[in-house]
């Protein structure tokens, strides 16, 4: 500025700047200027970053106070995060200049092409809701699906992160754990039994 100001067109570059900001685009009835991408795109990324503070401060410093049951921490934090996240889109919108009212009729003429093409990602996302309200699995508890067996590094709302013995991490989606049978050791206490077997040769002393 003060270099701009110096060479005497810092009133040109604002002027500049200025119209470009409010340079309408768009096409037929829906029109929007740069200006408010641009604070669209400021709005949402605050939200973001402030969703990321929230839950390291109730992980980190505010939650561990609590006597929480175990699992709940991660439920409330994550839903913490997500809740700023939504609130954030829609006051992008907002800066967007959209209408909201258009808006809910987009989302409503969108709903019957998500119902449609993405059922597995909607099945997936209400799968996470479910597990993160209900908990039957929580993050470090040790489950087996199928074949994977190992401890629960992640719960999301599409899939969940399964780190098993080998050291290798399995994303499985969110719908295994609610429509398919699966087993969690670790659900109510850490008290397990392992059985063993061994062999030995038929007329062995058994002492």
């Amino acid at each position: 500025v003060i270099t701009l100001r110096r060479a005497q067109i810092a009133d040109d570059v604002a002027v500049y700047f200025k119209g470009l900001l409010n340079t309408p685009m768009g096409a037929g009835d829906f029109e929007m200027t740069l200006g408010h991408l641009v604070g669209a795109a400021v709005v949402l990324a605050v939200a973001i970053y402030l969703s990321r503070f929230t839950r390291f401060v109730l992980e980190e410093d505010v939650l561990p106070r609590t006597n929480l049951p175990r699992g709940v921490p991660y439920t409330v934090s994550v839903l913490a995060g997500y809740g700023i996240i939504v609130l954030g889109s829609f006051a992008a919108v907002a800066a967007a200049g959209i209408d909201m009212s258009r808006f809910a009729l987009v989302l409503s003429a969108l709903s019957v092409g998500i119902g449609i093409g993405l059922q597995d990602v909607v099945n997936n996302f209400v799968s996470g809701l479910i597990l993160l309200f209900e908990r039957p699995l929580k993050v470090g508890d040790t489950v087996e699906v199928a074949d994977v067996r190992g401890e629960i590094r992640h719960i999301g709302l599409r899939s969940s992160t399964v780190r098993t013995w080998d050291g290798s991490e399995v994303v499985i989606p969110n719908s295994r754990f609610i429509a398919d049978q699966f087993t969690n050791w670790t659900l109510s206490d850490r008290i397990r039994r392992i059985q063993i077997d061994i062999g030995v040769a038929y007329g062995t002393d058994p002492v």
